[in-house]
């Protein structure tokens, strides 16, 4: 081959490898910024725009953490004022230009007619300077000047306004947030003799409307601030609050509400409250959960020791389970503990309702602060100090006496004999609508009683006829129990104490099985209602339950129930009780609008039943609300779930032909006992902050341990008996409350608090609305089995009275 061949051969294959030793050279060089913009910008434009955000992410996933320029002028504060920087100077520049171009080019003679800017760039300048910032500097423009010059004038004036606007706007932000994070890390509320609120659940609201219903009782004396502490921020509290309580300052002129946020477990939140300085602390638990309300409200109790002064002020807790009060009383400290189990007394008093609905609607009526309470006065403020209780019983014209409350003794004896000294130390326990009714008392005087007479009367007791005893009757019962929530297995149990074993529990809930097998075994419970463990017997003695899975809001499933037998049925909604947080709104709302639904079907379907003669009893309904505006739907219409419904109403798809009622039938239908859960749990608080003594009485009339301790102790003291087992022939004469009330102390030493009677109508329930504490003066005609509302002796003041008698105690005992 030819050398002059070759060398060209040659010449291309080292220009070759030239040119890709360059591109090896050139391609190990970092590209630069704009090369890799725009390799960015085709691979971005090759992806759909759905994509785009997500291949820029993936792009910079390989690089260092940076601020891209559109991240750091838009997302960050200082780029933020950058960007109206530079914004700033180009439209101080963009109206210099036109100032210029408007003068120079758009007038006849090359100049504007305001002597005071000429066409140079430095005068140009300062009077777009001037206008952008300073809108009044238009106004130094001659009225007579081109148009040109007041366009270009009045545009820049327009835009600069909205420029400060915007940057003003921002600043104002600014400042805004550094003063609120300046309230939040050092605000705090400087307050006294308060009432302290910590924890914002759903029972919130209730407390508020109670512990307010108390200050304004008290508003003679002082104004009442209510503070909160609470996870909600401020603004959400209020709203909730101006929700429950529209009317708020024309209902209670007297008291102010004070919403903050924080952790009730915090120690500086709660210093920020002043907790040190409250006269009165109420500790909520925030959780649904039971075990972890009662760790918080112990946490809450941890937290208030370690303030730098610890508050000596009334503590009350709201417990959920009975073993946590013995760790509250261990962890309290040396103050006046107050631990409640609210929930417990509820339980009882719905149970009541269930199997004995006058004694359960005393009981309500007693729990709530609206009707009859419970009152406390002393014997010497009440003027009968060193008298027998027979005279005290007497002694007031518009309360009845329930028994007496010793300070030093701590403790609440309901109906004690008539025999008992009242010395002026004692609590007189009554049941009265108010305070003020206490003073109304009788102008008949009776002598001091001094010890020595109680003892000479002792002497004769045993001589005297002996007291009947009250039979208690344990029925026999199938009770519906519809729903689900962490309150069932307490609620089972206190049902398994007031019935006859063999009793059925039907429980209808959309809960799976294994879901309740769970809830069940954390209470040591099977599905049957048995015990877990073998050695350790706290199973259900007297009931067995039987599970029906469906919705209860669904009439094929509520026909599943045993209709024809049923006496009583319990309607809950399902709440998840795995929820963290308990606030109040739509879920409990959506819970009430079921728990209605459900009642009003049951209800229907019932009486059907009835119709057709398949029941004989009627059925009691006791539907259980939670949410504060269901309350006050209640309040307004007391009557909404007894209106008679028309038989023939379901009579369609959802209803065999077997279930339709035969038309004009006339059969009456059952109670309908509403219970606002929530609200009566706030009024058990409330009523303890007032008097503690008032919660052991409580307690003691339905059966409940007097401590306000973990247990029921026996039968409830609250009974009822028939107007013929106390007088042979109550149908004789009218006879006024005075007359029974010492025909039942005469048989039984209990005392009367009112009476049920028989519906004289034809047409409604079998018995009316139980009537407490009623007028002394009116005299009614009675029949056998009208229904008489007593409270049952304790009997330990009679024993300790004998005991003195033997010479066992000493005079100063009595």
């Amino acid at each position: 081959m030819d050398s002059t061949e070759t060398t060209p051969r040659l010449q291309r294959r080292q220009s070759s490898i030239d040119l890709l030793a360059r591109s090896q050279r050139r391609s190990a060089r970092p590209p630069s910024r704009l090369r890799r913009w725009m390799r960015r910008l085709a691979s971005l434009r090759r992806l759909r725009s759905k994509d785009a955000v997500e291949a820029h992410v993936n792009l910079r996933m390989d690089q260092d953490a940076r601020w891209t320029v559109k991240e750091y002028l838009l997302g960050h504060v200082v780029g933020q004022f950058v960007m109206l920087f530079v914004i700033a100077v180009g439209l101080v520049w963009a109206g210099t230009l036109a100032w210029i171009a408007a003068c120079t080019y758009l007038t006849p003679r090359r100049r504007a007619k305001t002597p005071d800017y000429n066409t140079s760039v430095i005068q140009a300048l300062w009077f777009s300077w001037g206008v952008f910032f300073d809108p009044g500097t238009q106004t130094g423009i001659v009225a007579d000047e081109y148009v040109a010059v007041k366009v270009v004038a009045v545009a820049f004036s327009v835009v600069g306004f909205l420029f400060n606007l915007v940057l003003l706007g921002l600043i104002v932000e600014r400042v805004k947030i550094f003063l609120d994070r300046m309230v939040e890390t050092y605000g705090k509320i400087v307050c006294t003799k308060h009432i302290l609120v910590l924890g914002w659940t759903d029972r919130t609201l209730f407390l508020l409307g109670e512990l307010a219903e108390m200050a304004q009782g008290n508003a003679a004396q002082k104004r009442t601030t209510i503070v909160v502490l609470g996870d909600l921020s401020p603004a959400e509290q209020r709203a909730e609050i101006r929700q429950a309580f529209p009317s708020w300052r024309a209902a209670f002129p007297a008291v102010d509400v004070v919403c903050r946020q924080g952790r009730a477990y915090e120690v500086e939140d709660l210093a920020r409250v002043s907790a040190q300085a409250a006269d009165t602390l109420v500790i909520l638990g925030a959780s649904r959960i039971p075990r972890d309300a009662d760790a918080q409200t112990i946490s809450t109790v941890l937290a208030l020791r370690a303030l730098p002064s610890a508050p000596k002020s009334k503590l009350i807790a709201e417990f959920r389970l009975s073993q946590s009060t013995h760790v509250f009383d261990r962890v309290g400290g040396d103050r006046k503990l107050v631990p409640i189990l609210a929930a417990t007394v509820v339980d009882a008093a719905l149970v009541r309702c269930a199997l004995v609905p006058p004694v359960g609607a005393v009981a309500l009526d007693l729990l709530s602060f609206e009707g009859q309470n419970i009152e406390m006065i002393r014997a010497d403020r009440a003027g009968c100090g060193g008298r027998t209780f027979e005279d005290v019983r007497r002694h007031f014209r518009t309360a009845v006496v329930l028994g007496l409350a010793s300070k030093e003794k701590k403790s609440v004896v309901l109906a004690p004999p008539d025999d008992r000294l009242v010395v002026d130390d004692d609590l007189v326990v009554c049941i009265a609508e108010d305070q003020t009714a206490l003073s109304d008392i009788s102008e008949r005087a009776t002598p001091r009683v001094t010890p020595q007479d109680v003892l000479r009367r002792a002497a004769g007791l045993t001589g005297r006829r002996r007291l009947e005893t009250i039979p208690v009757d344990v029925p026999r019962v199938d009770v519906a129990l519809v729903g689900w929530n962490d309150r069932v297995v307490p609620l089972l149990r206190e049902l398994d104490r007031h019935v006859a074993s063999g009793s059925v529990v039907h429980v209808l809930s959309e809960r799976r099985l294994d879901e309740r097998e769970r809830s069940l075994k954390e209470e040591g419970l099977t599905l049957k209602g048995e015990s877990v463990f073998r050695e350790d017997d706290i199973g259900l003695r007297n009931v067995t339950l039987d599970h029906v899975v469906g919705f209860a809001t669904d009439v094929s499933q509520l026909r599943r129930l045993p209709l024809a037998t049923l006496e009583a049925a319990i309607v809950m909604a399902d709440i998840d009780q795995n929820a963290v947080q308990s606030t109040s709104g739509a879920e409990l709302q959506l819970a009430d609008s079921e728990t209605i639904t459900s009642t009003l079907l049951l209800r229907d379907m019932h009486e059907r039943c009835r119709a057709k003669g398949k029941a004989e009893s009627p059925l009691v309904i006791v539907p259980q609300f939670l949410d504060v505006l269901t309350t006050r739907v209640f309040k307004r219409h007391p009557g909404l779930l007894e209106e008679e419904s028309d038989a023939n109403a379901m009579v369609g798809e959802d209803s065999s032909d077997d279930d339709a009622a035969a038309p004009g039938s006339a059969f009456g239908v059952g109670r309908t006992l509403c219970v606002h859960r929530n609200f009566l749990e706030t009024a058990a608080l409330t009523s303890s902050a007032l008097s503690i003594y008032g919660a052991m009485a409580l307690r003691a009339l339905l059966g409940l341990d007097e401590a306000l301790g973990r247990r029921a102790v026996g039968p409830p003291r609250l009974r009822v008996v028939r107007c013929d087992a106390c007088l042979e022939r109550p149908s004789i004469r009218p006879r006024a409350f005075d007359d029974l009330n010492d025909a039942v102390r005469r048989k039984y030493g209990a005392l009367m608090v009112g009476w049920c009677r028989r519906n004289r109508e034809s047409h409604g329930p079998d018995y009316g609305d139980p009537e407490v504490n009623p007028p002394r003066g009116r005299a009614l005609a009675w029949r056998g089995d009208d229904l008489l509302v007593v409270v049952t002796s304790s009997g330990i003041m009679k024993s300790i009275v004998e005991a003195a008698a033997r010479g066992d105690v000493a005079v100063s005992d009595l």
